[in-house]
């Protein structure tokens, strides 16, 4: 299929109505093959079964992300292979989303949380998430309580 080129800086896809996303945003990459990326917009039509995002957390110069009316996603990032390694400490590992400034998450009833552990990682530390961040929207959004990369956002202005 077709593919943005990797200049690309903003990447809107609304009214989208497939059952999963494109292959090349699924391939856990996409820091790789869309590093430029500044601006991310993405919406579902309510028919979509969409039910898994890529990971967004290594973009390196992502700012703003907003996510409407994806139904049927349960989890933001699938993707655990940022989680430190075995003996590495967690200040070496970059930050997921090191420029993210604006976040938006809009009409996402079944979403249950940011991350589906597909490994147990309980107890183990994780990267350090959104430390530019400024500005949260949560709008009809299913959480029961709130994930554990939207606590101590020293840098957050507006919620």
């Amino acid at each position: 299929g077709l593919q943005p080129h990797a200049n690309l800086r903003t990447l809107w896809i609304w009214g989208y109505n497939g059952e999963s996303l494109p292959s090349w945003m699924m391939k856990n990459q996409l820091h790789c093959s869309l590093p430029n990326l500044m601006r991310i917009e993405i919406s579902f039509k309510d028919s979509c079964k969409v039910t898994n995002l890529c990971s967004f957390g290594r973009l390196p110069h992502l700012q703003n992300l907003w996510l409407r009316e994806l139904n049927s996603v349960e989890y933001i990032e699938e993707d655990e292979d940022d989680a430190p390694v075995m003996g590495e400490a967690i200040s070496e590992v970059a930050p997921l989303f090191p420029s993210l400034e604006d976040l938006l998450l809009s009409g996402m009833p079944k979403l249950k949380g940011w991350r589906r552990d597909s490994r147990n990682t309980k107890g183990s530390a994780r990267p350090p998430s959104f430390p530019r961040l400024n500005r949260l929207m949560l709008l009809q959004v299913g959480f029961e309580v709130v994930p554990d990369e939207f606590r101590g956002l020293s840098s957050l202005r507006t919620l």
